[in-house]
């Protein structure tokens, strides 16, 4: 977003992730299938997924889900 690398836009969004009480994840297959679509996951303290599941969110998907969690928390 707003031209910032997706490497950039990967670190800021997982610091934002943890002041959230989040890990984001990234799948890293081998190969493709409906399991593994290549994006990425949020999942809480325990380890559970709490938006896409299957991998299957673009970072502005993610950007969005914790912006909308860090507004609901204020």
């Amino acid at each position: 977003m707003n031209g910032e690398s997706e490497k950039s836009q990967e670190i800021r969004l997982r610091k934002l992730a943890r002041e959230l009480g989040y890990e984001l994840e990234k799948d890293r297959p081998k190969g493709r299938d409906m399991e593994h679509q290549g994006g990425y996951k949020i999942v809480n303290a325990e380890g559970a997924a709490e938006a896409g599941e299957h991998f299957e969110l673009t970072l502005d998907d993610v950007e969005r889900f914790l912006t909308d969690q860090g507004t609901a928390r204020t």
